[in-house]
């Protein structure tokens, strides 16, 4: 009996010591207290700095309250012992307690340093740095150089980080061996007027930081570095040596005003050197640079694989709206997706186009890139050319341009192509209001889609011609809307197609000819998974119940008329189904409601499959109506006639 109760004494006591602290720091404290409680709370970080944590500690910095000093967990230092780490399970949490958020104003040393230690929770407080221009300090950073170990969870949350003049948050790894952090999460905080960066990994291993989830920041007035001239600054949000990152509903905007490298420049949000990045959901705008480099709002950069750009909203940066890069002595970059994004007068400077195809080659250069269903307008700017999209170089190895909207004012070039390369157009929309049409390809400037087509071969599918020089009906482009919250990018109603659009229904369907998974909705959130007909650009509205409308109640048993080939030149064949005995008439009308001819009229019998061919040479191109009447019942579908 003795024994049993010496054994369950020892238990508890040992039970209890693993048992896991809260511990207060308050400007009103003694770092003579115990410090597990407000009423005897620390008064310093430097108290902090010389305590040894365990796994599941939580410390609080009083609300509303200033802290001098930084916070540092690693190794032993001067002033600091070496700390225990947290674990996944049980992570060290600092944050704050009371009403408000603590200020920790780090001075002369990073916010928070974690070395060689992974495991922390930091939410809930704001770091505060020296300023922009003052020592190179960062506001939060984990960093490692142990071989061999991938350190795990570090999650970032609700903080307020400025005035630093590296990063605002960095995390990196610098050793060949393979270093790295898995598990991270920097969500729901404000990042800004820091010099180099915003939010930014790093590591010299390749791919060696697993499973980083950047959600919901605000990241801006990241100026650069005016006196960092071998490399780019003044970036939003960058993430390189990644392997499976998402960044999403984040806002980048007014960054990289001082980036002083004459090589390369800034970018809103991107990565490099990364697999399985996906940048979605999110809204970059007014980001600049320094010199001619750059300054756009995102990017896929060297080395990236199996990566996609897709729901973005890009706007008024002085580079690319999303630009595609292959740098020097870059890794393989393989397996990109472009699609279902917004660009608006992106460009701003230095002649980039709103999407921007770079590359130097290096190691195959740029080879399996898809780029689909976006939507590009963009005007003149003030000293520089835009355009809507731009192949600045050579190597490209399978680079596919489908189903996009290209639109352009004040006589800009829609496209311009300086170098041949491995890059296909197909069923793009090219246009050109109020302007001339201009498609410049390899020293040679086009001035038609047909000429362009007949020149190069691109805008066709097997032989047959692709592609439009249609005016989309947008409804309401270019009107300079920034809209704050990427959470309500869907509001952005300015670039869906009017009803009216001939875009509608005209797209290509990218799984049937191309064995291309398009995802499950569009831009704006609509469902695309059931659509029969795609559209051209980054709305995709139900093409089924615009282009064939039944005037009374529906009848889903009814089939849609079928128009093949549709543009059409000269003949068309136009085929439907009955569902029951009916007298039926088919006729052709122009836009005004004007009938052109009548086709066929007959009484139909259930069941059968009906045939008629248009003859189409004598109309002028244009949107036409077909419209089918049995009973009671109308049915139309839009033909366009394209000489």
């Amino acid at each position: 009996m003795f024994r049993f109760i010496l054994s369950l004494w020892l238990l508890l006591l040992t039970s209890g010591s693993l048992q896991a602290a809260t511990y207060y720091i308050s400007a009103l404290g003694k770092d003579s207290n115990s410090g597990t409680s407000p009423a005897k709370a620390w008064a310093s970080i430097a108290k902090v700095n010389s305590t040894q944590f365990a796994p599941g500690d939580t410390i609080l910095f009083e609300g509303g309250k200033t802290f001098t000093g930084g916070i540092y967990f690693g190794t032993a230092t001067a002033g600091a012992i070496a700390k225990v780490k947290g674990t996944p399970a049980n992570p060290i949490t600092l944050s704050s307690y009371g009403t408000d958020r603590a200020i920790i104003s780090s001075g002369a040393s990073n916010g928070f340093r974690g070395y060689n230690t992974a495991g922390f929770r930091i939410k809930n407080l704001v770091f505060k740095g020296p300023g922009r221009t003052s020592e190179s300090l960062n506001g939060i950073e984990f960093y490692t150089d142990i071989p061999d170990t991938l350190l795990s969870y570090i999650s970032i949350a609700n903080v307020e980080i400025y005035g630093y003049k590296n990063a605002g948050i960095i995390i990196g790894s610098w050793d060949e061996l393979t270093a790295g952090f898995g598990s991270v999460t920097i969500s729901d905080s404000k990042v800004h007027d820091n010099g180099d960066a915003g939010i930014t990994s790093y590591a010299q291993g390749r791919l060696v930081h697993k499973n980083f989830i950047v959600r919901n920041n605000k990241v801006y007035n990241n100026a650069g570095q005016p006196d960092k001239t071998e490399s780019h600054s003044g970036n939003g949000i960058v993430l390189g040596d990644v392997d499976g990152a998402v960044i999403e509903y984040c806002e980048a905007y007014n960054n990289g005003w001082l980036n002083a490298s004459p090589s390369n420049g800034p970018v809103g949000i991107w990565g490099y050197r990364c697999n399985n990045l996906v940048i979605q959901y999110n809204e970059s705008h007014h980001n600049r640079t320094g010199t001619t480099k750059d300054g756009g709002g995102f990017d896929l950069d060297g080395g990236c694989t199996n990566s996609i750009m897709q729901y973005n909203y890009s706007h008024d940066n002085e580079g690319a709206g999303f630009l595609l890069a292959q740098y020097k002595d870059a890794p393989l970059m393989k397996g990109i997706t472009v699609r279902y994004n917004i660009s608006e007068n992106d460009g701003r400077r230095n002649n980039y186009g709103a999407i921007h195809l770079w590359s130097t080659g290096a190691n195959g250069g740029i080879q399996d890139l898809d780029i689909y269903n976006n939507t590009v307008y963009v005007t003149p700017a003030t000293n520089a050319s835009p355009k809507a999209i731009m192949v600045q170089s050579g190597g490209f190895k399978d680079a596919r341009i489908r189903n996009n909207i290209f639109q352009v004012t004040g006589e800009l070039e829609i496209v311009r192509l300086d170098s041949l390369t491995d890059v296909r157009f197909e069923g793009n929309d090219y246009w050109s209001a109020d302007s001339t049409f201009k498609i410049y390809w390899a020293d040679t400037t086009y001035s038609s889609l047909g000429d362009w087509r007949s020149a190069t071969r691109q805008e066709q599918h097997n032989g047959v011609a692709s592609g439009y020089s249609l005016n989309p009906e947008l409804a309401d482009p270019g009107k300079g809307v920034t809209i704050g919250d990427p959470k309500l990018l869907h509001t952005l109603t300015g670039y869906t197609l009017l009803p009216s659009s001939a875009l509608i229904g005209k797209g290509l369907d990218l799984k049937e000819l191309y064995g291309i998974d398009p995802g499950d909705q569009d831009f704006f959130g609509n469902d695309i998974t059931g659509l029969t007909y795609f559209s051209i650009g980054g709305h995709q509205p139900d093409a089924d119940a615009i282009l064939g409308v039944d005037d009374t109640a529906a009848n889903p048993t009814i089939e849609r008329i079928i128009t093949y080939p549709n543009p059409v030149r000269d003949h068309a064949t136009i085929r439907f189904y009955l569902d029951k005995n009916t007298a039926f008439s088919l006729d052709v009308y122009d836009l005004r409601g004007t009938k052109i001819r009548r086709i066929g009229a007959s009484s139909g019998v259930a069941g059968n499959i009906y045939q008629y061919n248009l003859d189409s040479r004598n109309f002028a191109e244009g949107i036409y109506l077909v419209r089918l009447v049995t009973g009671n019942r109308v049915r139309t579908a839009k033909v366009l006639v394209q000489k």
